[in-house]
């Protein structure tokens, strides 16, 4: 059994703090992996890290796919998100979508990206980190609510539901302006040209 790390590690995600947490628990360290997905080698500090909370052996970084990454959030145990702040949190909505219990900050946006279906922490408080994930990983019954709930939440997003909303968004921009004045030329320094003007 293995608990989840899902992107970068540096500053604002905060994950000395979660690697902390997991290291200071007796229980997780001898009951669970980790397995950080994606983000840079571990630096020389980490490896101290691990060494420091004996974790080296428990501690695995892993790269691949979408297939790969699609692999482990059906097979961990939880997802852990211990992130300062966010502005949306993919990671988090991935692993609802693949029924991956969700353990994460209640900060920024994460409360409202997961709603109901994720067990929450305060990230700055590793004592808190570490109770939140023990509560689930060693209850069966909160990690099948939360997978259930998960799925739900998940269902509640699509590409196809953010691309209506940002063209409505577009639109009631655009309502009362006369683009008629406006030329090509007048938009040619811009990297990106939102899709309503086309239409």
């Amino acid at each position: 059994p293995f608990l989840l790390y899902v992107g970068k590690r540096g500053g604002y995600k905060n994950f000395h703090r979660f690697l902390e947490a997991y290291g200071r628990s007796h229980h997780l360290k001898n009951d669970f992996k980790l397995i950080c997905f994606g983000g840079p080698q571990f630096s020389a500090s980490e490896e101290k890290n691990f060494r420091g909370f004996e974790v080296q052996a428990m501690v695995t970084r892993v790269v691949g796919d979408d297939s790969t990454l699609r692999d482990l959030y059906s097979s961990a145990t939880c997802l852990v998100y211990p992130s300062l702040y966010e502005g949306f949190g993919i990671p988090v909505l991935e692993a609802m979508a693949y029924e991956c219990p969700v353990v994460c900050s209640r900060t920024s946006s994460l409360p409202e990206i997961a709603g109901e279906a994720a067990e929450y922490f305060d990230p700055v408080r590793p004592d808190s980190i570490r109770a939140a994930i023990e509560h689930v990983v060693y209850s069966d019954g909160r990690r099948s609510n939360l997978a259930e709930h998960g799925k739900r939440r998940a269902a509640q997003f699509s590409w196809d539901r953010c691309a209506r909303q940002t063209l409505q968004v577009y639109s009631s921009l655009m309502k009362g302006i006369s683009w008629h004045q406006y030329s090509s030329a007048d938009f040619e320094h811009c990297s990106t040209i939102p899709v309503a003007f086309d239409r």
